[in-house]
């Protein structure tokens, strides 16, 4: 997880937990497909913190990357599902600024990460990790057959 911590007058402050994690996700993006990028982020941090006569800590970790999905998986998965649910039942997501481990695959592999909607219709739906997320559980035929579909497209 990338940090960055300022101390100011010997006292160290931390970046709000909100922006931190928004910039960690951010930054280990970069970090992770653009060299250089550490260098320039600390000369950013370095030229601030000096500007009023404080010290600072600059720590990375090159983390997971972004994910970025094969065109022609996406268009793969997008046509599966189209076909075994129809046409409204795909829909184009815009990520988040949270990181996804499965970008890692995507070095490697072409692919598509896709979401599985689980919501219960008029029940509003806490987030997947969130203690109290009740998934319909329905879902999982209908997600079961869409990556059979995929499969299947192969071959």
């Amino acid at each position: 997880m990338t940090k960055v911590i300022l101390s100011v007058n010997e006292r160290k402050i931390p970046l709000k937990d909100f922006m931190q994690e928004m910039l960690a996700n951010i930054i280990q993006g970069y970090l992770k497909t653009t060299k250089g990028v550490p260098e320039k982020i600390e000369n950013i941090v370095k030229g601030i913190v000096s500007a009023y006569g404080a010290d600072y800590t600059f720590e990375y970790n090159r983390g997971t990357g972004v994910l970025v999905n094969d065109e022609a998986m996406t268009k793969h998965v997008q046509d599966v599902g189209r076909k075994l649910l129809g046409d409204g039942a795909v829909h184009d997501y815009v990520g988040t600024f949270g990181g996804e481990d499965f970008a890692e695959y995507l070095l490697h592999v072409p692919g598509c990460f896709f979401r599985l909607g689980c919501a219960q219709e008029g029940i509003e739906q806490e987030s997947l990790h969130h203690p109290k997320f009740n998934p319909d559980e329905r879902a999982l035929i209908y997600g079961s057959a869409v990556l059979a579909g995929i499969i299947a497209g192969f071959g």
